[in-house]
């Protein structure tokens, strides 16, 4: 869990520097790190927010379809995720 929080501060430093393509790598790889923790509440909201993050530089990037699959993973599991559901409707706006 820390080094999944580390690699996503280290996205989130990579974000407001406009380094979206690593920003993207960092959150991916820190998911990735808790694929098997599933069941940890911090587990899930750590992937939640990494989710939420790559969505938010993916728009930046104009990849509205990749934004759109960020956003029905979280809203599989929390279908009431406003920033979910404000960037998957501003990403279908732009598809």
């Amino acid at each position: 869990l820390d080094a999944a929080t580390a690699l996503k501060q280290e996205g989130n430093s990579m974000h407001v520097q406009s380094n979206y393509t690593a920003a993207v790598e960092k959150y991916a790889e820190a998911r990735e790190g808790l694929a098997n923790m599933t069941k940890s509440k911090e587990a899930r909201v750590l992937i939640r927010s990494c989710l939420l993050n790559e969505a938010s530089c993916y728009i930046k990037m104009k990849e509205f379809a990749k934004v759109v699959d960020l956003c029905d993973q979280v809203l599989e599991h929390e279908t009431l995720n406003f920033k979910a559901l404000y960037r998957r409707g501003l990403s279908y706006k732009e598809l």
